[in-house]
């Protein structure tokens, strides 16, 4: 996991399929490896009664962990994204963007086809 987060790093919009899958190969067998461990540690660690507690403590800790480990890159990704939407829409339409404005399929002439509604559906 130590080498394949940062090889993530090295992702962008013009990455290769082939290689980004390779790129993620490292940080996902880490964590198999890590997930599994853990588990057996813990249900090894706790006495037969107290085996359903063991793993619900873990699964919490995994549920916190991960919600914790996610928040840090949206963060980064929001504050970055004012700048990548200036640089390809505009400083006008990323102020717009990022200031709670929205974009609707009728600002992108040609761009967009509305698609029939089915018979029966409203």
């Amino acid at each position: 996991m130590t080498v394949g987060a940062p090889a993530l790093l090295l992702l962008d919009g013009d990455t290769p399929a082939a290689l980004a899958s390779a790129l993620t190969l490292p940080i996902g067998a880490g964590i198999g490896l890590v997930m599994q461990s853990t588990t057996l540690i813990a249900m090894n660690s706790a006495g037969p009664r107290d085996m359903g507690a063991a793993n619900g403590t873990l699964t919490r800790a995994r549920t916190v962990g991960g919600s914790l480990g996610i928040a840090l890159p949206g963060t980064l990704y929001a504050a970055r994204m004012r700048d990548g939407l200036a640089a390809r829409l505009g400083p006008a339409e990323a102020d717009r963007l990022t200031k709670g404005g929205e974009l609707t399929p009728a600002q992108l002439p040609g761009q967009w086809t509305p698609v029939p509604t089915p018979p029966g559906w409203r």
